[in-house]
Parts: C-alpha cells; sequence; structure tokens
C-alpha cells in the first residue's frame, strides 16, 4: 500500500521507513508480482506510454505521501525546493536499490549485494535521516539568519 499502510498519526520518522520498506521490499517479491514491480521500473525510466494515467495516480499518491512525510521531519522553516531535494534523495536511492535488483544486469558494483531487503531499507532509512537532518539543521539556521538581520 502507499506509504506502508501506516497510519498518518504515525510519527514520520517511522513513517518514512514504513515508506522506503514499502518499495525495496516490491523487488523482492516472487513472480508473478516481481514482473508488475518490473514494469513499473521498465516505465519509470523508459516510458511507453501505455500506463501513463495509472502511472500518473500512483505516482502522484507516492509523492504526496513522502513529501509530507519530509515535510514534516524538516519542520517549519522548509520551502518547497528543500522538502523537493530531500524527497529527491530518498526517492533516488530506492530506484537505484530496486533496478539492480530487477534488471536482470548485475549491480556495477560487484562488491554490492542487494539481496537483504531488510539491510536495504536500514541503509536507505539511516542515510535519509542523516542528510534530512542535516538539511533540518541548515533550515534552522537559515531562520535565525533571517531572524536576526
Amino acid at each position: 500500500p502507499p506509504g506502508g499502510g501506516v497510519s498518518e498519526e504515525e510519527t514520520p520518522e517511522f513513517r518514512l521507513r514504513a515508506f522506503i520498506e514499502s518499495i525495496i521490499m516490491r523487488a523482492h517479491v516472487k513472480p508473478p508480482l516481481q514482473y508488475y514491480h518490473r514494469i513499473r521500473m521498465i516505465e519509470t525510466f523508459n516510458p511507453t506510454g501505455l500506463v501513463d494515467d495509472v502511472w500518473r495516480e500512483w505516482f502522484g499518491r507516492h509523492a504526496q505521501i513522502a513529501l509530507d512525510i519530509v515535510s514534516k521531519l524538516l519542520g517549519a522553516g522548509a520551502t518547497e525546493e528543500d522538502i523537493r531535494r530531500c524527497h529527491m534523495s530518498v526517492m533516488s536511492q530506492c530506484y537505484i536499490a530496486n533496478s539492480n535488483l530487477t534488471s536482470g544486469r548485475k549491480p556495477i558494483e560487484e562488491t554490492i549485494h542487494l539481496q537483504d531487503g531488510e539491510a536495504i531499507v536500514n541503509h536507505i532509512y539511516n542515510f535519509s535521516m542523516a542528510g534530512i537532518g542535516a538539511a533540518a539543521q541548515q533550515i534552522e539556521q537559515r531562520s535565525v539568519n533571517a531572524c536576526s538581520k
């Protein structure tokens, strides 16, 4: 389910982890469901136009959930650009991890083992939280600087 199926009442940290897990674990399902994920990944990187309406609806729901989570993590001083940059960072990690799993090709770096979905989720979550935390500090400093002028 979009957003990992967790309530909006949960903390944004919990929701982010569930969101990442919902994306990563799609690539770890067995056929035939894995084929649907592969089609989605193909449409992401090489659109055919055949599923544009479905894709827009699905992506729109997912993007709105992720943007809401990131916005809450960044705080009230975050601009739309701040939120979208952090969203892009989280999503790109998920897409890269999943594209290596479903492409049938070896990962770019042979030493990277992406078969352990839980380890991938943990890494992306921890890396994202560190980046979002750093961005939140910059946003807070920006607000302090603006108030002191």
